[in-house]
C-alpha cells in the first residue's frame, strides 16, 4: 500500500478511536485500497465503522474526524451496528462477500468473522447486477454523448462492480480466496467460464492513463464490453454449483 495512504489510514483510525472511544467496535478499510487497485484522487476510500449503535451522537462524533480528511481523499463511510451486520447479509451478499474477501482491520475486532454468504442469494444478485449493468451502460453511453471525458469516466467507473461480480462467481465456483489483482481475476474467470473478456480488459486501461481512442473505436469498445456483460449474465443464469 502507498505510504501516503498508510499514513492517512493511521491518522483516521487514531482520530476516530479517540472520538468514539468504546463505542467503536471495529474499523475496517476494504475495497480497492486492499486489492491494490486504488487510484489516488479517483478511488473512494471505503471504511466500515462497526459501532455499539448508530445514533445521532455517533454521527456527530464522526463529523469532525472525517471532515479533516475529505480534502485529501474521497471517503465512503459505512456505519453499522452488530444487528445491522447480522441482518443485512442476505440482502447484500455481493457487497458483504467483497468486504470479507478484501479487507484490512485498522482497529478493534475483525467483524468479517461473522459474515456468512448465502450462495443462492449471491448468485441471484450477481445475475441481477450483471443484467442491470448492461442496461445502465447502454443508457449512460447515450447520455454521455460524444464527449470523450464522459465516456472515459463511464468506463472507469463501470469496471469495479464487474470485478466484484467475477470474484463472487469464482468464490461460488470453489475458489474460497479469489485473486485480488483485476487482471488475475479476469484470467481466472475466463478459465472456469470459457468466456473471453477482452473488452473488459480494455476497460481496465481507463482507470489509470486512458488510451486515446477515436469515436468509432470508443463506440466499438462499448459495444464489445456490453456484449461480454450480456454473455456474463447468461452464464450466471445457467450456473449451477458443483455436485
Amino acid at each position: 500500500m502507498d505510504p501516503k495512504l498508510e499514513k492517512t489510514l493511521d491518522q483516521i483510525a487514531t482520530d476516530v478511536a479517540t472520538a468514539l472511544g468504546e463505542r467503536l467496535h471495529s474499523l475496517v478499510v476494504y475495497g480497492s485500497a486492499v486489492t491494490g487497485e486504488y487510484q489516488p484522487g479517483r478511488s473512494d476510500l471505503n471504511l466500515l465503522f462497526l459501532l455499539d449503535r448508530v445514533d445521532a451522537a455517533a454521527l456527530e462524533a464522526l463529523v469532525g474526524p472525517l471532515a479533516r480528511f475529505r480534502k485529501k481523499v474521497p471517503l465512503s463511510p459505512l456505519l453499522l451496528d452488530r444487528d445491522d451486520l447480522a441482518r443485512s447479509q442476505d440482502s447484500f451478499p455481493l457487497e458483504f462477500l467483497d468486504l470479507r474477501l478484501n479487507h484490512r482491520l485498522l482497529r478493534g475486532e475483525d467483524p468479517t468473522s461473522i459474515i456468512h454468504v448465502d450462495g443462492d442469494a449471491l448468485r441471484l444478485q450477481c445475475e441481477r447486477e450483471a443484467r442491470g449493468k448492461v442496461i445502465l451502460l447502454q443508457q449512460e453511453f447515450l447520455l454521455a454523448g460524444a464527449n470523450r471525458a464522459n465516456r472515459e469516466r463511464l468506463l472507469r467507473a463501470s469496471i469495479k462492480p464487474v470485478l466484484a461480480i467475477l470474484r463472487a462467481m469464482l468464490y461460488l465456483s470453489g475458489q474460497e480466496e479469489p485473486p485480488r489483482p483485476a487482471a488475475e481475476v479476469m484470467t481466472a474467470f475466463e478459465a472456469i467460464a470459457s468466456l473471453k473478456l477482452d473488452h473488459c480488459r480494455r476497460a481496465l486501461d481507463f482507470r489509470a492513463k486512458p488510451p486515446r481512442l477515436a469515436p468509432p473505436e470508443m463506440a466499438a469498445l462499448f459495444a464489445g464490453y456490453i456484449a461480454e456483460l450480456k454473455d456474463l449474465s447468461r452464464w450466471i443464469d445457467r450456473w449451477e454449483p458443483r455436485k
